[in-house]
């Protein structure tokens, strides 16, 4: 069986590999992630906002005006009432499905942007790097997802949002059974999106590299 001999034969076969993912994804057509849920306010248009643009093209005056924007709509007074969510008899009652589903995307969206310049990180290595020894409050310079090339991005959501959004979709769709096939295919469209923008899962690196690694020891033994 032959091998890969250098690396621009390994990055042509992930080339191929890619091109052929992204048409297959097309003839499917794309799903719209952020119509998962109905009514799910500030979470839709600050997300579409950030997809319009890069970061870098954002002041962090605006970005801040949205984080505000999104805790406010969390903390507002229909959902500071005793009927906001209540158990009786183990049942949860006072508030619509949809309002608990939007606020537990809401939740991964706002976790994440505070938490992804400092993921992976221990408690003192945060303390002593970034001076916050009381917890994670505010956006912090911190390079996001410590990556270096992907340089210091105020207030982006990562990969673990978008992975969210696309697993929210994949339930809403088949009334909450999780159809493997079809998770995968949200994934890969995640990452047809513009990985570099967003993070990239480790599992994913991984599954382009057997791809492209596969395809490309077929075509030199044919």
């Amino acid at each position: 069986m032959s091998h890969i001999s250098s690396n621009s034969d390994l990055s042509t076969a992930k080339a191929e590999a890619k091109n052929r993912l992204v048409q297959w994804l097309e003839q499917q057509g794309p799903p719209d992630y952020r119509t998962t849920v109905e009514q799910n306010g500030a979470f839709v248009r600050i997300t579409r906002e950030l997809d319009k643009k890069r970061l870098s093209e954002v002041s962090d005056e605006v970005i801040g005006e949205w984080m505000k924007e999104c805790l406010e709509w969390l903390k507002s007074e229909k959902r500071e009432k005793e009927e906001w969510i209540s158990l009786q008899d183990g049942n949860i009652e006072g508030q619509s499905v949809t309002d608990r589903c939007v606020g537990t995307l809401l939740g991964v969206f706002i976790g994440d942007v505070l938490g992804a310049p400092v993921e992976g990180r221990d408690h003192e290595w945060i303390k002593e790097d970034f001076t916050c020894a009381e917890g994670i409050k505010y956006i912090i310079p911190g390079k996001h997802m410590g990556v270096d090339y992907l340089g210091y991005r105020y207030g982006m959501y990562t990969d673990d949002t978008l992975m969210t959004l696309a697993l929210a979709q994949v339930l809403a769709r088949e009334k909450g059974v999780v159809d493997a096939i079809k998770c995968a295919t949200h994934y890969a469209q995640f990452w047809k999106t513009n990985p570099i923008e967003h993070g990239l899962p480790d599992t994913a690196k991984d599954v382009l590299e057997v791809t492209s690694l596969f395809s490309y020891k077929k075509k030199k033994k044919e």
